[in-house]
């Protein structure tokens, strides 16, 4: 669960620590407090995108830090998975915010990935905002309601063989081509194959043909050069060269051996040395000999040279131009083989698509089983919400294959006893579908193991004995998890286990924001507020502590 919330240059939260507890925690406060700010602070640390314009104006960077406790056994998992440890069961995310758009992710200080942070957030909270309720009214999310119901195994099956069919088809549509178009395939991989063929590729020869023309284009100053070398080396009618000399050098110390010892290791250098530098100018002299110039060939190597660049130019390099020559003729043996080719894909693509189906409709009556026991379960929900008169039922009509299977699905609901059940979009009012919301999250939360659930202003458009009910059934599932709930209800903030008022002051002349944890006597004054607004009355306080001992009975009694 979240037990505890740290808040720095978040928008008009300069900075707060924020204790939650097991239970349910409320959150109220005037409207424009900040309490849609401590949502998007969590939505932040658990890896959510933000703006930087979240930052506190005139400052540089922000940053929040949530601690959990108690985490859950798939968080333990991609902890482990992740190579993370936690010191007592502790789990600490933090996110920074920075201007230079330069922020970090950390998990137990450790830094890490936002992808992975929202994958890890993910297992932590589950947070229902206010778009969710008009989510409820877009048909296309309503198959994703009732595939939350199924044990997912069919799901998955299916989508693997609906990935094959899609593959298939695509592979048949691609090569299946009328006559005509085949010809003109045929002839373009026919000339590209001739073409490549021709030019006789070799990887890298470009390469060395382009250093080959370098070469003749300098021959004369690369064999002047080769001459003068050789000439240093070897001498002329007013030299003996470098060779020459070093050689008598090396005599007169082999002369001198047996006089002065300690000229010997020089002597042997020397030695060495003429050694060495004989090789070097035999081979110089051979290579200056040996130098011809063809003008024909560097014509022949122009040529060549514009060839490869062409074929390079075209396919992006000699490598893949070879790859290419050896895909083209594949294709040409495939398209030799249309007729063969064609009846083999098309049965692939046709068995792909039946195996398909089979599994689309398997999942299909799952899917109808999987709807009614949902429906049936929020059907409970709602009546102990106020609502005992109002059925939900499910419509399915079969479509085209697609990714999602078969099935086109629509809740239905009769609000009335004897009305015939119409769209959810035509007949819910805001209120209702408020608490159609809240039955269908505590049906859903049975089916995953995240400890937290967020709440924001689940209350809409509801008000009385509804609200109340509203606030016991939330009491009700916060005793199997942690619920975070935002509300301007009295009957649910009454109903807190751990009631939290966010307040907007003045201070040093900018607006700040406290978050403050009631007591007794606070609350009462709070739901007093709630309840009136204006200046507070003594019976408008009696009436808020009567409320808020009612639901404390209520408590008592979970």
């Amino acid at each position: 669960m979240l037990s505890k919330l740290y808040i720095e240059n978040i928008a008009v939260i300069e900075r707060v620590e924020i204790e939650f507890s097991k239970g349910l925690n409320v959150l109220t406060g005037e409207t424009g407090a900040g309490k849609s700010i401590l949502l998007d602070s969590i939505s932040a640390v658990l890896g959510e995108r933000t703006s930087r314009d979240l930052i506190r104006t005139g400052e540089q960077t922000a940053c929040v830090t949530a601690e959990f406790t108690d985490i859950g056994k798939s968080v333990t998992d991609m902890l482990e998975g992740l190579g993370i440890e936690t010191e007592d069961g502790v789990l600490m995310l933090s996110r920074e915010l920075s201007l230079t758009g330069r922020g970090g992710f950390r998990i137990n200080g450790r830094p890490t990935s936002g992808s992975i942070l929202r994958e890890l957030g993910s297992k932590l909270i589950n947070i229902h905002g206010q778009h969710d309720n008009q989510a409820l009214l877009d048909q296309a999310s309503h198959l994703r309601y009732i595939d939350l119901m199924t044990d997912g195994g069919l799901i998955e099956e299916f989508s693997a063989l609906y990935g094959e069919y899609t593959q298939a088809q695509e592979e048949f549509s691609k090569f299946c081509i009328d006559v005509s178009t085949k010809q003109r395939r045929v002839d373009l991989l026919n000339y590209r194959v001739a073409e490549i063929e021709d030019a006789d590729l070799s990887v890298g020869e470009l390469a060395q043909l382009l250093d080959k023309r370098r070469m003749y284009q300098n021959f004369e100053r690369i064999a002047n050069g080769l001459c003068e070398a050789d000439a240093c080396l070897y001498g002329d009618e007013n030299s003996s060269g470098g060779v020459g000399e070093i050689a008598t050098a090396s005599e007169i110390l082999c002369d001198m051996e047996d006089l002065y010892p300690q000229i010997l290791p020089i002597s042997k250098r020397f030695l060495n040395i003429l050694y060495e530098l004989k090789d070097a100018a035999s081979e110089l002299h051979e290579m200056s000999y040996n130098m011809e110039y063809d003008p024909s060939a560097l014509e022949e190597i122009e040529n060549r040279i514009e060839l490869l660049k062409k074929i390079v130019k075209k396919y992006g390099s000699e490598e893949a131009a070879l790859r290419f020559l050896r895909k083209a003729k594949q294709e040409l043996s495939d398209l030799e083989n249309f007729e063969e080719h064609n009846v083999m894909l098309e049965e692939k693509r046709d068995k792909a698509l039946e195996a398909a189906l089979a599994a689309a409709k398997k999942l299909s009556l799952q899917r109808q089983k999987a709807a009614q026991d949902f429906c049936d379960r929020v059907g409970r929900e709602l009546s102990y919400l106020d609502m005992p008169y109002v059925s939900l039922s499910a419509f399915f009509e079969e479509k085209e294959l697609s990714s999602d299977g078969v099935d086109k699905a629509e809740f239905l609901i009769s609000v009335n006893p004897g009305e015939a059940p119409r769209p959810l979009v035509k007949v819910a009012s805001g209120g209702e579908l408020s608490r159609i919301m809240l039955a269908i999250k505590n049906v859903l939360s049975e089916k995953d193991d995240i400890d937290t659930l967020i709440f924001d202003e689940i209350d809409t458009g509801i008000s009385g004995r509804a609200a109340q009910k509203v606030g016991e059934k939330l009491l009700e599932t916060s005793r199997s998890r942690q619920l975070i709930c935002v509300t301007h209800l009295a009957q649910i903030a009454a109903c807190a286990d751990n009631h939290l008022y966010i307040e907007k002051n003045i201070e040093n002349g900018r607006t700040c924001t406290n978050v403050t944890s009631l007591e007794r006597e606070g609350r009462v004054r709070e739901l007093a507020r709630i309840n009136g607004g204006g200046s507070l009355t003594e019976a408008m306080l009696l009436s808020a502590q009567e409320l808020l001992d009612i639901s404390r009975g209520k408590k008592a009694d979970n």
